[in-house]
């Protein structure tokens, strides 16, 4: 991992079919709606497709044959026709990685074809995510190439893209940070080297670089956040070494070492968040493998040590996030990818999330 997969899941998609006429027209006693939206979650075996109260008694088509010919739609691949009423649509033409058009008729009128299709961006790793702007937003990472494309979403579904090719070098493992009213990217990986530049954004299209060389060493797997009105820029790895350097700005061009060589050991693919006034760091890979420690800092110099072995096992490449007054530290890699999710009060005491059902006889 110092250079530092893939899971299945459901996305909901969102578009607009414009209903056009494709002959005659006369006869068509009901008014036809300019356009209709779909929502369809996308599974691995079949999608869930939901339409308006506006929609009801149109017939809906689809196949993963583009040209498909409707009036035969049977002899089409994954032909499939319902007529649409208040409930909802299982198709079996689209999954997770088979697209497929969905069509709708009313008489004579036809809608244009309209791609469902799971894949937004490319599947990836080594990407970055922030919000910013009441945005999400996603840049860069790894899909069998570097990329350094930007995309941006109001709702998490549908996703635009903003640039395919954004200033900053193609890479992966680099950092994004909302701070200052502009996005940031800092340092990262491209494939031969590690990079010390720093580059920011208001409008996640034209990026300005800050600097091309900062003062910290040239390192990707590292973890930035914004705290006490400054970037920070937290341990990470060169390419030789785990760091446990730590270094601030206030304007991502002159960088300030806060510490050369934190309490904490050096490390990358750890976490640090901001929670309760402190900075969080937890987990990671230093020189001995996986580590499960859990360290805070009131101003990013001084670091207590909350424990030594938190209940999660030794991992890295989590997720920490902030949420309902808690820490929430989400999956990872311990030797084997997990899917489990902790969360902690204090970052001392961590509880393993549960359901299940408890049966009478």
């Amino acid at each position: 991992m110092k250079h530092c997969g893939r899971m299945g899941t459901l996305l909901m998609a969102v578009l607009s079919m414009a209903l056009s006429s494709c002959g005659g027209g006369g006869g068509d006693s009901a008014p036809i709606p300019s356009e209709i939206a779909v929502s369809a979650w996308i599974g691995a075996a079949d999608t869930q497709v939901s339409f308006p109260a506006t929609a009801t008694g149109l017939s809906f088509y689809r196949s993963t044959d583009a040209n498909c010919d409707l009036d035969n739609y049977s002899t089409c691949t994954h032909g499939q026709l319902d007529m649409l009423n208040s409930s909802a649509v299982t198709d079996s033409a689209a999954t997770l990685t088979r697209p497929a058009w969905y069509w709708l008729r009313q008489g004579t009128h036809t809608s244009l074809a309209s791609a469902i299709n799971a894949t937004r961006f490319s599947a990836r790793y080594g990407h970055q995510a922030a919000v910013f702007n009441g945005k999400l937003w996603l840049v860069g990472g790894w899909d069998g190439s570097f990329k350094n494309d930007v995309w941006s979403s109001d709702d998490g579904v549908n996703w635009t893209l903003v640039t395919r090719n954004a200033g900053f070098a193609f890479q992966a493992n680099h950092q994004l940070v909302a701070y200052d009213n502009k996005l940031w990217v800092i340092a990262g990986y491209d494939g031969s080297s590690y990079m010390n530049d720093v580059w920011s954004s208001s409008d996640g299209k034209v990026w300005v670089q800050a600097t091309s060389s900062a003062a910290f060493t040239p390192q990707a797997c590292s973890q930035s956040v914004a705290y006490d009105n400054k970037l920070w820029v937290i341990g990470g790895c060169d390419g030789t070494n785990w760091l446990n350097d730590i270094w601030s700005s206030n304007d991502g061009v002159t960088w300030t070492e806060q510490s050369a060589a934190a309490a904490f050991s050096p490390r990358g693919y750890h976490q640090v968040r901001v929670f309760n006034n402190r900075l969080w760091l937890l987990e990671g890979i230093n020189a001995t493998g996986y580590v499960n420690d859990v360290w805070s800092s009131a101003d990013g110099v001084s670091w207590t040590q909350e424990t030594a072995a938190a209940a999660v096992s030794r991992r890295a490449a989590s997720q920490l996030v902030v949420y309902d007054q808690r820490l929430w530290l989400v999956a990872g890699n311990d030797n084997g990818y997990k899917n489990d999710v902790w969360s902690s009060s204090d970052g001392a005491d961590w509880r393993l999330g549960y359901n299940g059902t408890i049966h009478f006889q």
